[in-house]
C-alpha cells in the first residue's frame, strides 16, 4: 500500500496547488488528475504478464490504475517451478489461484493497491464476488490461461492492443 499511499498524497499536494491536469507513474501505480490538456482522457497501457507489451489501454480520468501481478518479482527454482513475491496469508506460500495479474481502476491509489493484492490472492471467483458485493471500483483480470476478465464499467475505456485480440475477453456484471 505504500505506492498507493504515496500517489494519493503526490496527487493532493498537486490538487493543493491548482494542478488540474497531470499524471503520474510509480510503476504499476498511475494516477491521474482530470483529463489531458486538450481535453481527452488520460491512457494507460496494462501489461501484459509474461510479455513486454501491454495488451491493452485504459482510458481515465480522476482515477488510480494499480496492477499487482507474480510476473515481475519472482525467482524460479532448480527444478523450474516459479515463486512469485504475492503471497496466500492462509498458506504462507505464493498465491496461486489462477491469475497472473489484477489491475484495480478506482478514485483512490492505496485502495486501488490494497485491492490489487488481496484479490490476486482470492482468485476469479471470489475477486468477482468481492466486486459484486463490495463496488466502488473496478477490475480486470487476467487468467493464467490468457482468459481476460473486465467489469461492466470499463467497457467503454477499455481497449485490448491489436497483438491480443485473439484473447478472449469476458464482462463481469453485478
Amino acid at each position: 500500500m505504500a505506492k498507493g499511499y504515496t500517489g494519493d498524497m503526490v496527487i493532493q499536494l498537486l490538487r493543493e496547488r491548482g494542478v488540474t491536469s497531470a499524471i503520474i507513474n510509480l510503476g504499476g501505480n498511475v494516477q491521474t488528475i482530470g483529463t489531458k490538456p486538450d481535453g481527452t482522457r488520460w491512457r494507460i497501457g496494462v501489461k501484459a504478464p509474461n510479455a513486454e507489451d501491454n495488451f491493452a489501454i485504459l482510458e481515465v480520468v480522476d482515477s488510480a490504475v494499480v496492477t499487482s501481478g507474480g510476473y515481475e518479482r519472482y525467482f524460479t527454482d532448480e527444478t523450474g517451478k516459479v515463486y512469485w513475491h504475492i503471497l496466500d496469508p492462509s498458506t504462507g506460500k505464493p498465491a496461486d489461484r489462477g491469475l497472473s495479474s489484477v489491475t484495480i481502476v478506482g478514485p483512490e491509489g492505496r485502495m486501488c493497491d490494497s485491492l490489487s493484492t488481496a484479490l490476486f490472492v482470492m482468485g476469479v471467483e471470489e475477486a468477482a464476488a468481492y466486486w459484486r458485493k463490495k463496488g466502488g471500483f473496478e477490475m480486470i483480470l487476467y487468467t493464467q490461461d490468457n482468459t481476460i476478465l473486465i467489469t461492466e464499467g470499463l467497457v467503454d475505456s477499455f481497449t485490448l492492443r491489436d497483438a491480443f485480440a485473439q484473447l478472449p475477453v469476458t464482462v463481469i456484471r453485478p
